[in-house]
């Protein structure tokens, strides 16, 4: 069963389904709660965009989009999955999962709330993963039930996010997966329980993880290609998170025949799940802008920027008496010092939203797994004075 915290929130308001940026009060002025690169939008990324031209489909198959992509990542066209968005593609592989008769979802905890969200609303069992866990999680009581009801395909799809949100960390999994990427169970076969292609591992975060140098994320991603599906979503590395665009990149096929044809009918089952068109001409756009040089350039600029900024956000939320936990990116998960009146996370988000009313708005963590604390964003100095001014505010009113 899911911890406690990690269920749907219903009072207050709050819901699993909550995000960052743009509410019904529109744009906050000083928006902490999305990880979008605050040196954002990338320009060059941003006139390719505005650029495209609205007035006709783009190509359905994405032909050169997808060659390219698979070029500058070294892999084959049939590796390259598309998708509307991050979110679309994360239901797509849960779907996909259930379909192929998948026992149960594993999960990290504290993580994006969709993961289990999605996973739930299609009847698969959620069994989560701690921070303190290895990544190789052992089987849960409505694992064991619902593998009893699939005999012979007792597996789960694995799911991890390196760097992780809300924290901003490394999450074991992937150094668990590089690792051991292939469970055999029997000598005649491959078994499908730790096949690289049932562990996806979001890895929107990964250009965004500070003090790497140029390009190093890529070589990464490389690096992982024997291991598991890989998630990216470079709208929030380009500071463009209202375009929306996604793509997944399949792990290396495998050498023996029965796992190709498991393989080949993971990717065949992605493929044909998808919409048609899943990508508008200006997602295409922005996925042709992330492989310039130019633009990585610019990426690979902004993170030292960001890092500056990081570090001045934290030593005046430490100043104010919020507990910040370390991370590698550009956000982080704070604990503020909640007044001794706010006893629950109604109260919590009564806080917060008298903050957001003030032009600064946060990310809860509750619909995330993470009670009591926040989820902060890199924002620039006008914007860190902005936050320190609100939570006064905010704590006169309380006090």
């Amino acid at each position: 069963m899911l911890p406690s915290h990690f269920s749907s929130l219903t009072n207050c308001s709050v819901h699993a389904g909550n995000h960052g940026g743009r509410d019904a009060l529109g744009v906050a002025e000083h928006d902490f709660s999305t990880n979008s690169n605050a040196c954002g939008p990338c320009p060059e990324a941003l006139q390719q965009v505005q650029q495209a031209d609205p007035s006709h489909y783009p190509d359905p198959h994405y032909t050169h989009l997808r060659a390219e992509l698979a070029a500058w990542h070294g892999v084959a066209v049939e590796q390259i999955v598309l998708g509307a968005s991050a979110s679309e593609l994360i239901h797509r592989f849960l779907l996909a999962a259930r379909l192929a008769g998948v026992a149960a979802a594993q999960l990290p905890l504290p993580a994006y709330g969709d993961y289990a969200r999605q996973a739930m609303a299609l009847g698969l069992p959620v069994q989560v993963r701690t921070d303190a866990d290895s990544g190789l999680s052992t089987p849960t009581e409505a694992y064991a039930s619902a593998a009893a009801g699939h005999p012979g395909q007792a597996w789960a799809i694995e799911w991890g996010c390196s760097p992780s949100s809300p924290h901003g960390g490394v999450d074991a999994c992937a150094s668990n997966w590089l690792h051991a990427p292939v469970i055999r169970t029997d000598v005649r076969d491959v078994a499908q329980a730790g096949a690289p292609w049932w562990r996806v591992l979001d890895a929107a975060y990964a250009p965004l993880q500070l003090g790497q140098g140029p390009n190093e994320w890529l070589d990464h991603a490389r690096h992982m290609q024997v291991a598991c599906w890989q998630l990216f979503s470079p709208n929030k590395s380009l500071g463009m998170t209202g375009v929306r665009a996604a793509y997944a990149i399949a792990p290396a096929q495998p050498v023996a025949a029965v796992a190709q044809q498991q393989w080949q009918a993971c990717l065949v089952q992605l493929q044909a799940l998808a919409p048609s068109w899943p990508l508008g001409v200006h997602g295409e756009a922005m996925l042709w802008a992330w492989m310039q040089p130019s633009v990585q350039h610019w990426l690979h600029d902004s993170l030292a920027q960001l890092q500056t900024w990081k570090q001045a956000q934290r030593t005046l939320l430490s100043e104010l008496g919020w507990r910040c936990r370390a991370s590698a990116t550009n956000f982080f998960v704070a604990e503020p010092p909640w007044p001794d009146g706010v006893l629950d996370a109604c109260h919590r988000h009564a806080v917060l939203a008298r903050m957001r009313d003030s032009g600064v708005k946060l990310r809860e963590t509750d619909s995330m797994g993470l009670p009591d604390h926040v989820r902060i964003s890199v924002q620039p100095p006008k914007s860190q004075q902005a936050l320190a001014q609100a939570w006064r505010d905010a704590m006169h009113y309380y006090s």
